[in-house]
């Protein structure tokens, strides 16, 4: 865990990439596994789209809210963030 408060110290050629690539809140997220890892990247991503404001992961499981007043949403598979997602797009037309 002592080398993870050194992410900021990686260069994108260190990683295999190109030296123009920019590379910057790089996050260890061990304490999940790779679904879950796979579904909060979704879920952060769903989150800038759609501008929630806020996005975690607390004892394993995946949380999202639209404002600080707002209620969370505890996200339980992907097949949700679709759904949310299509509420979303509906609001908009």
């Amino acid at each position: 865990m002592a080398v993870c408060k050194e992410t900021d110290k990686i260069a994108a050629v260190d990683m295999g990439f190109d030296d123009g690539v920019h590379i910057s809140n790089i996050r260890v997220v061990d304490h999940l596994s790779p679904r879950l890892q796979k579904r909060f990247a979704n879920a952060k991503a769903h989150k800038d789209r759609y501008q929630y404001a806020f996005c975690w992961v607390k004892n394993g499981t995946i949380f999202l809210r639209k404002s600080a007043d707002s209620r969370p949403l505890r996200i339980k598979d992907a097949d949700q963030l679709g759904e949310l997602a299509q509420e979303e797009q509906t609001k908009l037309i």
